[in-house]
């Protein structure tokens, strides 16, 4: 009987279709009489059944295709390793796909449910981008390993992976705080997005520490002494018209505003005024002729007191307690964000911070009622650390000091929530609130500088602004205000008047 079917052996046997394929799979759930006299029919009958096909049918049914992005990898190999055990263990056959690291794993995965037809899919490494593309053409379950992206939002997609950039962050925080200065990042290829992640996790360490703490060491005398003039302006120009305004955004703008230019001049040419005039390092300074950028004068901005007490009523949220009192010290006290930072436990006496300022000066700012309640209320949930931050005031969620760029975002966050517009308010502008606020209600000039730990008399009239309340009210008050003229004399026609006088 040529070409016999599994249908032919069950009519010729008296069992169903489904019991003869049991039989050919080696089945155990089927008795053993009966597994021999169907046996005995295909013996009889010159039965052979059709491995290929059974094959095909068991690689389509009981697969999962691995799709490896990068055959260098060593990590992905001991992973493959793991998932191959795994897919054996609960009886699925692994089928791997390997791939060159820039290649396109959408297409590949594409190209492969044309061919047979997986349970699943699990991806080992992948581009945005491709997923973005072309995923929506992927049908079966699927697994994106060693990335996740709130790009991808497809109900057949899972994603598992590392936060890279908090990685990155979090390792090169731990080399800066264990003293290391001179750290590399080695990562892949500039267009894999991992290696993306992580230089911007390094990035962001490395700029909010200090600029005390940056090493330049390597920079020398002779250096320094080689800059000319037509370098600085070369420098300015660069400033003006290519510098980016967000260096880790691919959309920044670029162009400093001439008031950021001129903060770096001033800069640069008190580094030079010292090793000229101070310590004598210098005979030239390349800088002494170079014209500043001219500023435009604008009236600086700072919240009103209905403002102020908005953005305080508004502060909500688990970290209630420690985003009050920052905010309340900001207003009530006027800190710098550096000098809020560096704040320890140990700096916090009876009615008063212990405050370095700059140029490590020290000075004691007193609390009001509102600074003691807020901290006292902060203090109480703070929680016990260990480590070299344990005596830092104010804790991130990550149990280290808070650093500047969390400081900025926090105020952020609280001036959006209080309808107020953060693009026109800082941190910054808080300190400018509280000398604002203090002046006008009667703090003189000289006390304010010592409370705002400042130098120059000069510096602190800058916080010293009239409102526009202030100058309606000093016009109201001059002794002039109530002034009226006398009615206009009528004119007599006379020989005084102003036609005769143009007629002569």
């Amino acid at each position: 009987m040529p070409n016999l079917t599994i249908k032919d052996i069950a009519r010729i046997s008296g069992c169903s279709v489904s019991t003869i394929s049991r039989v050919i799979n080696d089945r155990p759930d089927v008795r053993p009489e009966t597994k021999e006299h169907v046996l005995k029919v295909m013996r009889e009958a010159g039965f052979v059944p059709n491995t290929n096909a059974r094959q095909l049918k068991i690689q389509q049914s009981r697969s999962l295709v691995f799709v490896v992005k990068g055959t260098r990898n060593l990590f992905f190999s001991d992973f493959l390793v793991q998932l191959q055990r795994a897919a054996t263990l609960y009886g699925y056959n692994g089928i791997v796909s390997y791939l060159d690291e820039n290649a396109n794993e959408i297409d590949a995965a594409e190209k492969i449910l044309r061919e047979i037809k997986p349970k699943g899919m699990i991806f080992l490494g992948g581009s945005v981008a491709n997923f973005k593309k072309g995923f929506a053409n992927i049908t079966v379950p699927s697994v994106l390993t060693t990335l996740v992206s709130d790009e991808l939002d497809f109900p057949n997609l899972s994603m598992v992976g590392v936060d890279d950039r908090a990685a990155a962050y979090t390792a090169v925080d731990y080399l800066i705080q264990q003293g290391h200065r001179k750290i590399a990042v080695l990562g892949g290829p500039v267009t894999s997005y991992p290696s993306v992640m992580r230089r911007e996790g390094a990035q962001q360490a490395l700029q909010e520490q200090p600029m005390e703490s940056v090493d330049v060491r390597d920079v020398d005398l002779t250096f320094v002494g080689s800059v000319t003039l037509t370098e600085i302006y070369a420098y300015m120009s660069y400033l003006s018209r290519d510098r980016v305004l967000h260096p880790n955004s691919d959309r920044s703008a670029k162009g400093l505003n001439p008031t950021s230019r001129a903060r770096k001049l001033a800069t640069i040419r008190s580094f030079y005024g010292y090793l000229c005039n101070k310590v004598h390092r210098l005979d030239r300074n390349p800088v002494k002729d170079i014209d500043a950028p001219k500023l435009k004068k604008t009236l600086p901005r700072y919240l009103t007191l209905d403002e102020s007490i908005s953005l305080l009523e508004s502060v909500d949220g688990p970290n209630r307690e420690r985003d009050l009192c920052i905010l309340t010290l900001f207003l009530n006290c006027g800190l710098r964000i550096s000098e809020l930072i560096g704040l320890n436990l140990s700096d916090v006496h009876e009615d008063a911070l212990r405050v370095l300022g700059k140029g490590n000066k020290v000075r004691m700012v007193y609390l009001n009622q509102a600074c003691l309640d807020t901290l006292r209320d902060y203090l109480a949930v703070r929680r016990p650390i260990t480590g070299p931050d344990r005596d830092a005031l104010f804790l991130s969620a990550r149990s280290q000091r808070i650093s500047r760029s969390m400081v900025n975002a926090l105020v952020k966050k609280h001036l959006s929530q209080a309808g107020l517009d953060s693009t026109q308010y800082s941190s910054h502008k808080l300190r400018h609130t509280a000398a604002t606020l203090m002046y006008q209600n009667g703090v003189d000039v000289r006390t304010l500088k010592e409370v705002l730990g400042h130098e120059n008399l000069n510096t602190t009239m800058i916080y010293t602004h009239v409102t526009d309340e202030n100058m309606k009210q000093a016009a109201l008050h001059s002794p002039l205000a109530h002034f009226s003229p006398p009615p206009k004399k009528e004119e007599d026609g006379g020989e005084n008047s102003e036609d005769h006088q143009e007629k002569t």
